[in-house]
């Protein structure tokens, strides 16, 4: 090739840049939250305030997946299924709680103690001296 030769133009890359999605952090919450959520279920109405969010969570990481916002589904399903288990099992205890607390056998009173008899007032002293001898 001589200097003088041209060279074919060269069009600049039209590829598209690929997008990079981020993990599906509230499929991932979701998880996390239904594995605190079946733990702290054994509580009664302390496991919904950890598993109601866990099913939102997942839920939203599961909606995420459908619209095309992430390219997997992450743990929402398995978030899901933790959560709905740690709400049943709260559920459960709280009930049988309830109707255990229901049924309980009350406690007997004591039997009220008779009155006291009052006390009888000491008997008047004389004013008289004897004289000792």
């Amino acid at each position: 090739m001589t200097a003088t030769q041209s060279w074919p133009a060269v069009e600049p890359a039209t590829q598209p840049i690929p997008v990079v999605r981020r993990g599906n952090t509230p499929a991932t919450a979701g998880f996390w939250l239904g594995i605190v959520g079946l733990v702290a279920g054994w509580a009664p109405f302390l496991g919904l305030l950890v598993t109601v969010p866990a099913w939102a969570l997942s839920q939203a990481g599961r909606r995420r997946f459908r619209t095309g916002a992430t390219t997997t589904a992450g743990r929402s399903g398995a978030g899901l299924a933790l959560g709905v288990a740690g709400s049943v099992l709260c559920l459960l205890t709280t009930t049988i709680g309830v109707i255990g607390a229901a049924n309980a056998p009350q406690p007997a009173l004591p039997a009220a103690a008779p009155a006291a008899p009052s006390p009888q007032p000491p008997p008047p002293r004389s004013r008289c001296r004897t004289s000792s001898a």
